[in-house]
This record gives structure tokens, sequence and C-alpha cells, in this order.
């Protein structure tokens, strides 16, 4: 029996303010775990190059909207699986990746040099889970981590603070010491002395400050977690203590003033646009977990005030997530740790994944996406992947759309765009396209959908409404006949453009035919066989529609 498929898209009118949404784009890097990449030549970009599969890689966007990556632990291109110390830039504009420092070969021991002096020899050992930021000049910098210093044989915590000149493509040890597993000194609270330094971790939740200077809470030491909140100056090369505790696997003070988090590492952390600092979860302690645990708090600090706020979550470890469509005040992300974070334009609060609970309280891998609305302090799931463990939909590269989204993972290396409004996240360790786990090399792009949509981003946004499956910018009605059809069908545009694509793709996600619209009827014709395909159409290259085609030759 003939049926007819009928796609209806509805207009702006029905848009709920409180919803918000975002595609995700696949873009470069292997759909499968364990991908040894292609350095390539260094400096110079090449659609061949790709870094390989890594968890915990650093990350910097400089002011042109370039993506640097550093290190993490993975595999080179010579299929070793360590500690990493290449540095690459990714430009989105030509998608392509540059090895720009550092060793092809994972496992590296630093060459420090000369404290204070820049030189070509000089580069940080290999390591992953340090802090970045970029000063006011946009020279890249970096702390610590779990890595290999001058000449250790085995990664360890590390205390180094480097600085990379982009201009000269030079690396300049500037502080801490040039040997691992370094110990804190605290010196006195609020006061910078030369002499002060956190000692070696990695894993701490770090912000930046409008001056370039770094704010550093907590991580992971050798023998335990830590809740010490550390400001350095980049100007004075000095760390200054500021609060929290010297101590190990500290509780915190969650009800009585004044408030201040305990131990916690592989938190996720934002900015908001006000400047305010922001930290979810993670690995560590609260005043009622006495045992390293997942965990589920909110916490926020205002440099203005200097003050820390327990915004909500709770003081219990390992608690599930509970999930909606529509966020209430009771829906909050589960406990996890190692989960990436980004800020919007709008300075709502994003989180991907991590490793922790989901809603049935069963520990794995998650790529669960969550939004925080720091007005209405309200959690909301915009993919609700509400269980663990679940593999990535990754479907044709280079293609938008609100169907695909990368597998569970923790520790994907995240930049942000705020120029663009986007996000980009690489990476980590988790599930890959076959269900397998593993460490990923997949590179994605994030496309975030303001709260209150407009007629210029709208069509990039999908929205999961009750009874409402698609938005479009206009009133528009695609239909597609017969479905199931024999291979030859026809494509009926109730508004019709002249940059309209149709594209047909098979099950295992591979482009199968593309064919531009030339008018408002158009009858397709294809040699496919048997099976269930999808389709996808663009306008001016914005998707519009989506569906299943069923062909049954006889």
């Amino acid at each position: 029996m003939i049926s007819l498929k009928k796609i209806t898209f509805v207009s702006l009118l029905v848009i709920s303010l409180n919803l918000v949404s975002q595609n995700f784009t696949w873009k470069r890097g292997s759909c499968l775990r364990d991908y040894t990449g292609n350095h390539g030549i260094k400096g110079t970009a090449s659609q061949g190059n790709n870094p390989g599969a890594r968890r915990g890689a650093m990350t910097w966007t400089d002011g042109s909207g370039k993506l640097w990556l550093f290190g993490g632990f993975g595999w080179d291109q010579a299929n070793n699986l360590n500690e990493l110390n290449d540095l690459w830039k990714y430009d989105p504009i030509t998608n392509q990746w540059a090895w720009m420092s550092g060793d092809s070969i994972a496992g590296q021991n630093g060459v420090y040099g000369i404290q204070g002096q820049a030189a070509i020899s000089n580069k940080p050992g290999a390591r992953s889970d340090g802090v970045t930021w970029i000063d006011a000049s946009g020279n890249l910098w970096l702390f610590g981590g779990n890595g290999f210093d001058k000449t250790s044989a085995y990664p360890n915590f590390l205390n180094d603070v480097w600085k990379y000149t982009v201009a000269n493509n030079r690396w300049t040890w500037v502080g801490g010491t040039d040997t691992v597993l370094q110990t804190p000194n605290y010196g006195l609270k609020s006061f910078g002395a030369a002499s002060n330094d956190p000692g070696a971790r990695a894993g701490s939740a770090n912000w930046q400050d409008p001056a370039g200077d770094l704010w550093l809470f907590g991580g992971k030491v050798y023998s335990g977690f830590l809740n010490d909140f550390w400001k350095y100056n980049v100007a004075t090369n000095q760390w200054t203590w500021l609060a929290g505790d010297s101590l190990l696997n500290q509780g915190g003070s969650y009800s009585s003033a004044p408030l201040f988090p305990g131990a916690h590492s592989f938190s996720s952390y934002w900015k908001d646009p006000a400047g305010d600092f922001w930290m979810f979860g993670g690995g560590g302690f609260t005043p009622t977990v006495t045992a390293w645990d997942v965990l589920s708090d909110l916490w926020k600090y205002e440099p203005s005030t200097d003050t820390w706020f327990f915004v909500n979550g709770s003081t219990q470890g390992s608690r599930p997530g509970v999930y909606g469509g529509n966020g209430t005040i009771y829906t909050h992300p589960g406990a996890r740790t190692g989960g990436p974070g980004w800020t919007d334009a709008a300075g709502l609060l994003w989180l991907f994944g991590g490793e922790g609970r989901d809603m049935n309280s069963t520990y794995g891998f998650l790529n669960d996406v969550w939004r925080y609305d720091q007005n209405s302090g309200i959690w909301t799931s915009t993919k609700v992947n509400y269980t663990v463990n679940l593999l990535g939909k990754f479907g044709p590269l280079g293609i938008t759309s609100n169907t695909v989204i990368p597998g569970s993972r923790l520790s994907g290396a995240v930049w942000t765009d705020a120029a663009t409004n986007t996000a980009w996240m690489m990476g980590g360790y988790g599930k890959d396209s076959a269900g397998t786990i593993g460490y990923l090399s997949d590179l994605w792009l994030i496309e975030t959908c303001p709260a209150t949509p407009t007629s210029t981003n709208m069509a990039l946004c999908d929205h999961a409404v009750t009874g409402v499956l698609k938005y479009s910018i206009s009133q528009a009605d695609f239909s597609v006949y017969p479905n199931p059809s024999n291979g030859q069908f026809t494509l009926n545009l109730g508004t019709f453009e002249e940059k309209t694509k149709l594209c047909l793709y098979d099950i295992s996600g591979r482009k199968v035919m593309e064919s531009t619209m030339t008018e408002k009827e158009n009858v397709i014709r294809t040699q496919l066989s048997n099976g269930v395909y999808s389709y996808e159409i663009y306008q001016s290259a914005r998707l519009v529609g989506s569906g299943k085609l069923v062909i049954q030759n006889e």
C-alpha cells in the first residue's frame, strides 16, 4: 500500500522561551577508538593531519578563533600509548590541523632550558590534565598536570609553569620545578610570594580573570585530593594561597559560613559573562562524603566579593540524574567526573557527559547534554540520553544535525568560540560508533541555540517538545511520496528556494545520493537497493527537514 510521508514545519509562534538545544557536527577524526593519528610536517596544515586518540588534552582558543591542543594521554602515530606533548593548531575555516611543536612520539621528557628564557629547543614534557589560559598578549600558558619532567622514566604529578609565544613558536619555562612530585609551599593566606607554590597536581578547576591571571581550585595529588584555592599573577610570576585547606581530603563547609567546597578534582567548570566562576561535581569529598565519590554539587565564586556560594545539588555522593526535556526545579545531572563544560553567548552553562551515575544510578560513561540557567536556577537536559555507555551516532562528516551525538565519554577536550557562539569537543575516553570503549579522536562542532530564538538563528535549532517534531523559521510544507517507493519518488517543496538540496544516507550513515532541486515538485530517480534510508533537506545550507525513506523494489 502506498503511503504519504509528510513533514510539517511550524512557525516560531509555538516556541516556548525556556527551551534550548544544540546541534552536533562531526568534523574530523575517526569514529572508531584508538586512532593513532598523523602528524604530517611540523608547522604545515594539511587535510591528512590529525591528532591521535587521547583523553585529558589541554586547550586554548586564540584571538583569531584558532583552536590549540596540547598533549593528553593516548596514542601516537607509532602506535605507542602514553602521555603526549604534541602541540596542534586547528583552523575551523579550512578544517585542517597543523602540528606546531613537541614530539610525534609519546612518553617524552621536557627540555626546560634556562628559566625565563625562550628557546627553540625548549618543550614541556608529555602530560595530561594540566591547566591552560591565555594572557592579554595572546600567549598560551600551561601549568602542571600528570606527566614527565626533565628526566623521569614514568609519569607523575607536575607543578611547572610554561608560556608558549605564538608569534615565534617558542616555549619558555616560567616557574615551578623541573622535577615531579613537588610538595606545596602555602605561605601566608592572601599574601603572594616568590616562594609560594601550589605543588604538583592534575585535574584542577581553573578560571582566568580580565587581567590574564589564573585562578586555581583543588585537584588530585599523589596521595589524595585538595580543596585549596590559588591565584597566579602573570606579571609578578607569584602564587597566592587565597583560601581552603592545606590538608588532603577535606569536606569543606556547605551550611555554615564561610561556605567553601570540599576537595574536588576533574570537576566541570565555567566562567559567566559577569566574571563569576562556577564548578560542578567531579570526584572528591563533602561533609557527608568521607571516602572519595563522584559528586553533583554546584558552586559559584564571586571574585568581586570574595565569596563562595553553594548553589544547589547534593552533599551526598553518587546521586542519580533526574531528566526531563523541559527543566524544572527537580531536574539535575547525576554525579559525575570529567564532564567538559562551556558557556554560550547568553551566559548559559553547558555540560556534556563524563563518568558517573545515570537516572538508574548505574555507573559508567555518559553522553547526556545539560544546560544550566543561572537566572532561573534550573537544569535542563537537552539531549535526553539518560543511560550510561551509549555509542556515538556520527552520521556523515560535516553534516549538521540534531540526530547525531558523540558517544559516551569522559575527559574530552573542549573549546569555546564566543565570536560564533559555538563550542568544539575532541576525543576523550569512552564509546566509539561501534560501541567499543577506548581512546577517541573525533572532533565535533557544537552549535548552541539561545533560549530566545530569532529568525536568524532558529533554522539551526531542533527542540524536543511534545507534539512538535521540528521547527522552521517559516511556514513550510514538504512531502515525500510514495513511501515506500521502488526507487523513484517525488519531493514536493511547499516553499521553494533556489539553494534546496536533498541528501540520502544508508543505514551506516554513508551518503549515497545528493541532488539539487530545480523546482517546487521534483521527481527523484535512484538505483538504490532495497532498504531503509534517511534523508535530509537543506535550504541555503541549513538543515530544514529530515526523515526515513523505504525502498522496496519488486
